[in-house]
């Protein structure tokens, strides 16, 4: 006759309890946090502001025999936050004119905020400087 041998059950540390309860806990703050911010972002529903540009004039277009080219434009931006629950700053706001890849003028703003569900328009008017161009 065969002797069956019982092994003794091990037992879990107390100390592995301990960091799996602390790390069931922490997942479920995470979800719940998570799902806080989503609910947050659905009331508050932000909408990213955007510029456009109504208006444009070329005022001046001069090309002397010399080869130099002179050019005045007169611009008008509207940027525009469609959000109703918080306002918009812009800074470093900038735009760069070009013909075929030649620079003709940059347009800066100053740092400004635009009001909930508001607008603010911009005019720029720009006289470039003589810009030789190649005779091709």
């Amino acid at each position: 006759m065969k002797t069956k041998y019982v092994l003794p059950r091990r037992r879990t540390s107390p100390l592995i309890w301990l960091v799996a309860v602390l790390c069931t806990v922490i997942a479920i703050a995470v979800i719940i946090a998570g799902i806080i911010v989503f609910v947050g972002y659905i009331v508050i529903r932000p909408r990213v502001p955007f510029i456009s540009v109504i208006y444009t004039h070329l005022d001046v277009f001069d090309f002397d025999q010399a080869g130099l080219l002179t050019t005045q434009v007169t611009l008008q931006t509207k940027w525009e936050n469609d959000n109703a629950r918080a306002h918009a700053s812009f800074y470093d706001a900038g735009f760069v004119l070009s013909l075929h890849g030649m620079e003709i003028a940059k347009l800066v703003a100053d740092p400004f905020d635009v009001s909930k569900n508001s607008s603010v328009e911009l005019g720029y008017t720009v006289a470039s400087s003589s810009i030789p161009l190649n005779p091709s």
